[in-house]
């Protein structure tokens, strides 16, 4: 597997340096849990399904109403998510623990160098202990190391945990979405990871994707 590759002609500067990726500074790692993160490949998602599914059917549907999550089953299936998280502009991060996926990551890059984040998710039992912001931090790193000057995320209007997370993380929000999806109220948010030289409708639009 082979890291993802920096777009060709594109030059930049990075912002926050000292914000950018340094989990040692507020991930403490469980002792009694041995943690594996690392980028997926397609041979994952057969997993990934699993772990996806496990973690929507723990969703309140506080956060989430239940016909967005009828919605979201018919969306994201085996299939659904191996278009999504292993597209040619795609990627995905995982977090294991005991060879068993406990949270995940994915999303793709959109032109003019923007990277959305799909889904985030982490399983009940593992959260509260910075997982997310883990798997956040990574997926910027990967963002970042391929050129794309912004991440956009979404989450839910009553999901006060990832918020707090994501604006902790630098992220700010651009705007709300009422009712926008099924009765879904969301919020869309941002971080600038580097300022462009230049941009523009013709900037090259590379795969992303791990090389297997």
């Amino acid at each position: 597997m082979q890291p993802w590759r920096r777009l060709p002609g594109r030059s930049a500067q990075r912002v926050n340096q000292d914000d950018f990726i340094n989990p040692s500074r507020w991930f403490e790692e469980d002792e009694s849990v041995h943690l594996i993160y690392r980028q997926l490949v397609p041979d994952d998602n057969e997993e990934l399904f699993r772990c996806f599914g496990d973690v929507v059917e723990s969703l309140d549907e506080r956060l989430v109403p239940k016909q967005v999550l009828r919605e979201i089953s018919l969306i994201y299936t085996e299939e659904g998510i191996h278009r999504r998280a292993f597209g040619k502009t795609s990627a995905a991060v995982g977090v294991l623990a005991a060879n068993t996926f406990i949270g995940f990551v994915w999303g793709w890059a959109a032109r003019e160098g923007t990277f959305t984040v799909d889904w985030l998710g982490v399983l009940p039992e593992y959260r509260c202990r910075g997982l997310a912001k883990e798997l956040v931090a990574r997926i910027e790193r990967h963002a970042f190391a391929a050129g794309m000057n912004k991440v956009t995320a979404y989450s839910s209007a009553t999901n006060t945990p990832a918020l707090r997370m994501l604006v902790g993380r630098g992220y700010a929000i651009e705007g709300f979405h009422r009712a926008h999806f099924y009765g879904w109220d969301y919020f869309s948010l941002a971080k600038v990871l580097q300022f462009p030289l230049w941009r523009g409708s013709d900037s090259p639009h590379h795969s992303l994707s791990p090389e297997s």
